[in-house]
């Protein structure tokens, strides 16, 4: 299992750095990967994005994801798109 902990905010200035560092590690051999949030401030909906698409990429690639210690941020940023219940983005299953 690879872990990653991000460390910055998961908005669109700087959601492409995100974006191609998490989905390098999705295309690595590990079979899982799971990523840390506990250090995110401020999330917008290009992170909401980026999870859900992280989310598909790896059910596409027959690997796992997940997501721990998720703050409140990323969570007011699913609810501002009307996703209330995130337990079904944050992780997946083979």
């Amino acid at each position: 299992m690879t872990n990653i902990q991000i460390k910055d905010s998961l908005t669109i200035s700087n959601i492409l750095k995100c974006a191609q560092m998490l989905q390098e590690n999705l295309t690595v051999e590990p079979e899982e990967l799971n990523v840390n949030l506990q250090k995110v401030e401020d999330c917008d909906t290009s992170g909401v994005q980026l999870i859900i698409s992280l989310q598909k990429s790896a059910i596409r690639s027959n690997k796992k994801i997940s997501f721990d210690d998720v703050p409140d941020a990323v969570t007011a940023a699913f609810q501002s798109v009307g996703i209330d219940d995130m337990a079904n983005y944050l992780t997946t299953e083979l």
